[in-house]
């Protein structure tokens, strides 16, 4: 079985889940996440200025669609 970083697992876990958008503010620790579902592209990612405005509009689109 070939080696995978932990990004591409918890991008593979996140597509099971049924997730389809992911809001969030890149930087830091976040970048091999971010790098993953870039080159993944089934999940967008939304660029957000604010963390708190990155949760509230997750929220609301899990208020709206009923998905994760």
């Amino acid at each position: 079985m070939p080696k995978q970083e932990a990004a591409m697992v918890l991008v593979d876990m996140l597509k099971r889940e049924g997730v389809r958008t992911i809001f969030g503010v890149p930087g830091g620790p976040v970048m091999a996440l971010c790098d993953a579902i870039q080159r993944d592209g089934e999940i967008e990612f939304v660029l957000m200025k604010h963390e708190q405005a990155a949760a509230f509009a997750a929220f609301g689109e899990a208020l709206a669609t009923g998905r994760i």
